[in-house]
């Protein structure tokens, strides 16, 4: 059985930001930004009438009828970003451009079809959320060539996505 739970609420995120932007010289800008992201009311489904403590007590809180599978708002999501940008211009003809994002960001879901691993203590299950990639950078430059023509190349790199491995209790 799926069902909504009565108590769903829309989820919504807040987000805080400071930014500074600094030229140096006449030909680079540099710029540090840090974000801070607080999510509520996350989606997330549950099963409500799971076992309360399998397998000492397998009660069901509804009985015997099987499985109830509910979308319910329940979860949270936190994320601290820093990013630096920089630009620059070198010469008339070359230009210089990169960015640095670190990233922390948590949850204790994973979206709406996410179930927790423990029905009854969906905080059991927070920790890194699976786009909480810790580093990216971005490098890439600009050459202006002869008969309008540009040769542009870039680099970018990131950390691993984050991962969990479960095993089963003994």
């Amino acid at each position: 059985v799926d069902q909504i739970d009565p108590k769903l609420h829309a989820p919504y995120i807040v987000q805080t930001a400071v930014s500074v932007d600094r030229q140096l010289g006449h030909s680079a800008n540099f710029a540090v930004s840090y974000l801070n992201s607080r999510g509520f009311d996350q989606l997330l489904s549950r099963n409500i009438n799971a076992p309360l403590d399998f397998p000492a007590n397998p009660t069901r809180p509804f009985g015997d009828v099987g499985n109830i599978y509910q979308y319910t708002s329940e979860g949270i999501v936190r994320q601290n970003q820093l990013f630096v940008n920089v630009n620059v211009r070198a010469a008339s003809r070359v230009s210089l451009f990169g960015y640095y994002v670190l990233n922390y960001a948590n949850s204790d879901t994973a979206g709406a079809s996410s179930f927790p691993s423990n029905q009854y203590n969906i905080q059991a299950d927070y920790g890194r959320t699976s786009f909480g990639v810790r580093n990216r950078v971005f490098v890439g430059g600009t050459v202006a060539l002869p008969y309008a023509f540009r040769l542009s190349s870039f680099m970018f790199a990131r950390s691993g996505t984050p991962y969990n491995i479960t095993a089963p209790e003994a």
